[in-house]
């Protein structure tokens, strides 16, 4: 009996010359398991040495040579070009909730920053905010790049990391422009506050 050893293949893999078939049942080999059987020579089984067989993504080599090459040339067309998209949003997902969250975090951050009395507060928060938001940056670049690695593009999931990317842009302007009045607010009134202490002072003097 044959079980799958390969995308979407249920064949038993041959070693030429040696009359061996290797199905996904037992010995496992760099992740991949495997178990020789069905052949016997003069009464007894031929046993391979499986650290000659070796696994990558591309596909199984014996001693170097290439036994069999994964891919999806059994196919159709249209199923391949399907797995290929399913495959892209299967990988982009998980980056794109993660860059989701940090923007949510972002937000939050915005929000702690806007209740903020002191400057100190208002440094710390700000340094934060940033600090979410070029997280979030980073992980919409890394869903970006999944989607560019396909030949097949999900048009859907551009649209929402161009939009997401996007609205992490208008957040961190937004934040910049909120400090940056936080800032002008806090001079005026250090400003305001000097000129009273000045007329205290004189005040005193007078009195």
């Amino acid at each position: 009996m044959s079980t799958p050893i390969g995308p979407g293949g249920t064949e038993p893999i041959t070693l030429p010359g040696l009359d061996l078939k290797f199905t996904a049942l037992k010995k496992e080999v760099e992740g991949v398991k495997f178990v020789a059987a069905g052949a016997a020579i003069t009464g007894q089984l031929l046993k391979v040495d499986m650290s000659l067989v070796k696994i990558d993504e591309k596909a199984i080599t014996f001693k170097g040579r290439e036994l069999h090459r994964w891919g999806w040339s059994l196919d159709k067309p249209s199923d391949r070009d399907k797995r290929k998209r399913d495959n892209a949003a299967a990988k982009a997902l998980p980056d794109l909730a993660k860059a989701e969250e940090s923007s949510l975090k972002a937000a939050k951050a915005r929000s702690r920053a806007d209740a903020a009395k002191t400057r100190a507060d208002m440094r710390k928060l700000n340094k934060e905010a940033d600090r979410l938001a070029e997280k979030a940056r980073k992980q919409h670049e890394k869903v970006a790049e999944h989607v560019r690695k396909v030949s097949t593009k999900t048009t859907a999931l551009d649209r929402k990391v161009r939009q997401q990317r996007a609205e992490t842009n208008k957040l961190v302007n937004w934040f910049k422009s909120r400090t940056k009045e936080v800032e002008n607010a806090q001079k005026t009134l250090d400003f305001s506050l000097a000129q009273f202490e000045s007329r205290l002072a004189k005040l005193s003097k007078q009195i």
